[in-house]
């Protein structure tokens, strides 16, 4: 299990015995900036605090400090379409394997499900409410992480939250 924090450094914890198994300095990464890269290498978005120039830095099991830092260009594209999802931060995003739907948790609680095809042909800034197809109040806590499972038969969300919770959801049934 990975930890970042804007304020301080990344740690990395044996999630079976709780115990630190590296920690890395010198990046500000914000909470859910971080990724494996490989089995030997762990990628960290970071934001200068001085500058507030982007980069992703990456580090390697053996070294505190990052080994190299990659500059990322400003700005990073254009926005095709923006949607008003969730009543706090968003906290966790996905596209399905097919591209057709964007399925979103939030610090909130709730998960909520857009067809892309539906954002496309909105015509501005639109609430997702009246884009969604399903909006659910799914965790007493932020949810951290959401994994879409969209076989033919039964598509699938599984989602998690801080509330210590794991949920399936049932995207043709709604529930």
């Amino acid at each position: 299990m990975k930890l970042s924090s804007p304020d301080g450094p990344i740690t990395a914890y044996d999630t079976v015995s709780g115990t630190t198994l590296a920690r890395f300095t010198g990046s500000h990464s914000p909470c859910h900036r971080l990724a494996l890269a490989g089995k030997a290498y762990v990628a960290a978005s970071h934001i200068s605090s001085s500058t507030a120039s982007a980069s992703i830095h990456l580090y390697n099991w053996l070294s505190p400090t990052a080994l190299h830092r990659l500059p990322v260009p400003q700005p990073v594209g254009n926005i095709i379409k923006s949607f008003l999802a969730h009543y706090k931060p968003a906290s966790s995003l996905r596209i399905n394997s097919d591209w057709s739907l964007v399925i979103s948790g939030g610090d909130d609680g709730t998960i909520v499900v857009v067809p892309i095809f539906q954002l496309e042909e909105a015509s501005g800034k639109e609430d997702a409410s009246d884009l969604s197809l399903h909006r659910f109040v799914a965790h007493n806590g932020p949810v951290t992480s959401i994994i879409a499972c969209l076989g033919l038969c039964r598509p699938t969300i599984a989602s998690c939250s801080t509330d210590c919770t794991g949920k399936l959801w049932r995207l043709l049934e709604g529930n």
